[in-house]
């Protein structure tokens, strides 16, 4: 289940009438509360996939410190 920025569970239905390919959508909930993107592909129709905005700067800092 993923959630809207305002914690209101997304219908995937009244999602894709509103949405447009290409532009991704900040839901929470996907998986473990985390914030990720949905991406929205044409049809229109939600991917298989979503991005986690992770900074890959920080994982290596962190990655380096415990190293």
């Amino acid at each position: 289940m993923a959630l809207a920025e305002d914690g209101k569970q997304i219908e995937a239905n009244a999602l894709l009438a509103t949405a447009k390919s290409g532009i991704p959508i900040l839901v929470k909930g996907l998986p473990d509360r985390s914030v990720d993107y949905l991406i929205i592909q044409d049809g229109p129709q939600i991917a298989e996939y979503a991005i986690s905005p992770i900074c890959t700067q920080l994982f290596r800092m962190y990655s380096r410190v415990g190293s």
